[in-house]
């Protein structure tokens, strides 16, 4: 995700708070399941993505979570 935090997040989307405000989601929400802790590795990635590229990101991933908010990314 390339969006930023913004106040209207914070109600809504539960990874998020106050002093996130302003910074990427993606490093924000990897900041905060760093603390939550686990066996997984999560790798932030503040970028575009389309049907161009998202063959490339998901490269050498386990899991891909559709968490995309237009159509446009999602077709």
């Amino acid at each position: 995700d390339r969006d930023l935090v913004e106040v209207t997040n914070l109600p809504r989307q539960v990874l998020f708070e106050e002093a996130d405000l302003g910074r990427p989601k993606a490093e924000a929400a990897a900041a905060a399941l760093a603390r939550i802790g686990g066996p997984s590795r999560v790798e932030a990635r503040a970028e575009h993505v389309d049907a161009d590229n998202l063959e490339d990101l998901a490269r050498g991933v386990d899991l891909v979570l559709d968490g995309t908010d237009n159509l446009a990314t999602r077709t």
